[in-house]
């Protein structure tokens, strides 16, 4: 519901106050008791009880806590609550100054999260009510900041509505006539724009305007376009004020054509409609305009029963608007009545309540105000054109000083430039020299490799040479011990030189890509077992402890490459022995899983430094560390593992702690057979502390 300021010295007067409690039942404007939830219904009788209690109270403080305590932070909650409020303090007690407090919450909060349309509505209520309060000035400001949201927003209907009421305010130094026209340009402009809601408001706004400036057929024919509109039924709250206002132009104009039971017959109708929903300053129109035309029609009793029911309400509601005509009619019909001391009474209300209501809105001049808004606005636009110069200023200033720096950044890359262009020259120049020495290390590499393969093939003859006599001496049945001795020290030397010679020769092949996997059928226990116990002898000479450990399914058998498992076995065991002190440990581990073979060695030597340990497979690879001793070694033996394992395709690592040991870990997939084959093992394995040929990296021992 909206209200506007009245004046009763004319009755266009009347439509400030009507056109604000227009609720059009396709635009619901505010909340309504039907519409709101259950839940949020237990907060207006708190609000009821405690006007009720102390009915003197005007700071309506209390009404905030009440909302929030239910509320919380729910910001919909409240301003859902806060809108029933509002609704409930014009409908049931008219407490306007209250509507105005809530409102003003409403208003913050809403500015708070940036609900735009609920602050624009906010501004609206608190505009209406104070322009009923009687006091233009406020009510003004706040309608041009509702107006301000609503233009931003886009609500049409809205910006119509506060179009019409700055006009009427106009009505306070204007005649009706002199602001019809534009009443009637805001209605073509709303027609024109197929705005149905604002078609609708305007039309039952002009009913009363037109009836005042005496167009009473463009009256009716308002009239009877808002008659065509359909309405629920029962009826919804916001179409009885819709129903009042089509009730009471059609009162007037019978009243005009002096039909004057006809308009009694509309004034019941609109009186009745008032009451059942409540519109309390309807209500006390529609009982005035009754005691008036029922005194016109000799029913006098009848006309003061309704003026005192009109004046108790006006008192209880302190409306001094409306107390101000009842009071006229009053004294008009007491000194008719030759009851010329009550006419005096009644008139002196009349006055009193008339200089009261004038006082609210004393040393205000609507005109003066508004010529100086438009005095405001025309200051605003020159400095908006100031600003506006003064930011093309500060544009063009900024265009030279980006122009400058462009062009300062465009020098500087154009030195990069030129620096970085002879930058990669002079790389070019280097990775070509660079370029050329790896080339010329691969062939120095390649050359090396061919060295020692040819050097190997060259020795295998003469060490055939020499390794076959003494093979035949030490079949011989009469030598003496320690020329047996001195022979089989040369056959161990011998064979170890052809394993020597043998890697070397297997590395040429992997370089080549000439190596293949020779896959047997092996049972897996059994072949690991018969390797593993032969280094059983030498921990027990160096005083290590040794212990392995194989978790394969007895009976499960795989293809395996036989003799590069064993020289892998070997090579890493024999690492182990040459690294591990007296008393030391060496473990070794060898399972399945997967599909995966994974043969592990641990030992608790000296360990390798973190600096070397990167390199430890690398082919030739001896520490450069000044704190290690050279501990003799080929430095092919752990390269041999890693070229076997990547030839199986799978992976060898090793991981070392200094003073704590190390440990290599060989895994590769192999394929399982059902068959179990018989296992022959090779020659045992010539195993001695000087006979290891791998050479794994020092230690890093400090």
């Amino acid at each position: 519901m909206q209200l506007v300021f009245y004046q009763p010295i004319n009755f266009i007067r009347s439509i400030c106050i009507c056109h604000f409690f227009l609720i059009l039942a396709c635009v619901p404007i505010g909340l309504n008791a039907q519409n709101t939830p259950a839940a949020d219904l237990v907060l207006w009788p708190l609000v009821e009880q405690h006007l009720d209690q102390r009915p003197s109270d005007t700071s309506f403080q209390f009404i905030l806590p009440i909302v929030r305590k239910h509320c919380g932070n729910d910001f919909d909650c409240q301003l859902r609550n806060y809108f029933f409020i509002i609704e409930q303090l014009e409908r049931k007690r008219f407490n306007l100054p209250a509507a105005i407090f809530v409102a003003e919450e409403i208003k913050k909060i809403a500015h708070q999260h940036n609900a735009k349309e609920d602050e624009a509505k906010a501004f609206r209520y608190i505009g209406n009510y104070y322009n009923a309060l009687g006091e233009p000035q406020k009510a003004l400001l706040s309608m041009n900041k509702a107006l301000e949201l609503y233009q931003k927003i886009g609500e049409k209907f809205q910006i119509t509505k506060l179009k019409l009421n700055k006009i009427t305010l106009n009505l306070t130094h204007q005649k009706v006539n002199d602001v019809l026209p534009e009443m009637n340009a805001l209605l073509d402009q709303a027609v024109a724009a197929g705005d149905t809601h604002s078609t609708l408001y305007m039309h039952l706004v002009l009913i009363d305007a037109a009836f005042e400036a005496e167009q009473y057929d463009e009256s009716a024919e308002h009239i009877d376009f808002v008659e065509k509109i359909p309405v629920s039924n029962p009826l919804r709250p916001n179409e009885y004020s819709m129903l009042i206002l089509v009730h009471r132009g059609r009162a007037l104009l019978a009243e005009h054509q002096n039909n004057l039971e006809k308009a009694a017959y509309h004034y019941q109708k609109a009186l009745r409609l008032c009451e059942e929903e409540p519109s309390l300053w309807l209500e006390i129109e529609m009982l005035r305009f009754l005691a008036k035309l029922e005194w016109k029609r000799g029913n006098t009793n009848l006309s003061k029963s309704y003026l005192n029911k009109a004046q108790s309400k006006a008192e209880n509601l302190k409306l001094d608007d409306l107390l101000t005509p009842i009071f006229a009619l009053k004294a008009e019909i007491a000194e008719a009545e030759g009851d010329f001391e009550n006419a005096l009474r009644y008139t002196k209300k009349k006055y009193f309540y008339t200089a009261r209501f004038s006082n609210k809105n004393a040393g205000f001049d609507l005109r003066n105000y508004n010529l100086q808004l438009e005095k405001d606005q025309l200051s605003t636009e020159n400095r908006n054109s100031e600003l506006q110069l003064q930011i093309k200023n500060v544009q063009l200033r900024s265009v030279l000083i980006g122009t400058f720096l462009i062009l300062l950044l465009a020098a500087f890359l154009f030195i990069g430039w030129r620096t970085q262009r002879k930058q990669k020259r002079h790389l070019a120049v280097q990775n070509d020299l660079i370029q050329q020495q790896s080339e010329q290390l691969k062939s120095l590499d390649a050359a090396k490799s061919r060295f020692f393969a040819n050097v190997s093939h060259e020795l295998r003859t003469p060490l055939t040479l020499l390794v076959g006599p003494i093979h035949t001496l030490l079949k011989e049945k009469h030598l003496t011990d320690k020329q047996t001795r001195l022979l089989k020290i040369a056959d161990q030397s011998g064979k170890q030189l052809e394993q020597l010679i043998a890697e070397i020769l297997d590395l040429r092949k992997l370089e080549l890509g000439k190596m293949e996997l020779e896959k047997q059928a092996t049972e897996l226990s059994p072949f690991f077992s018969h390797y593993l116990v032969q280094f059983e002898s030498l921990a027990e000479r160096k005083q290590i402890d040794f212990s392995y450990k194989i978790n394969v399914t007895n009976g499960l058998a795989a293809n395996i490459d036989r003799a590069k498992c064993r020289q892998m076995l070997y090579n890493l065991l024999s690492n182990a022995f040459k690294f591990t002190p007296t008393h030391g440990r060496i473990s070794t581990e060898v399972s399945l899983q997967n599909g995966r073979l994974q043969l592990t060695v641990a030992d608790s030597g000296t360990g390798i430094h973190p600096d070397d340990l990167p390199h430890v497979f690398d082919r030739f690879f001896q520490t450069s560390r000044p704190d290690k001793p050279v501990e003799g070694g080929t430095g092919i033996g752990l390269n041999l593992c890693q070229e076997y394992a990547q030839l199986f395709g799978g992976t060898i690592e090793a991981s070392s702690r200094e003073g704590e040991g190390s440990v290599f870990r060989v895994q590769f997939p192999v394929t399982v057979v059902d068959d179990l084959p018989a296992f022959r093992p090779a020659p045992p394995l010539e195993i001695e502390e000087e006979a290891s040929t791998m050479q794994r990296q020092p230690p890093a021992k400090d």
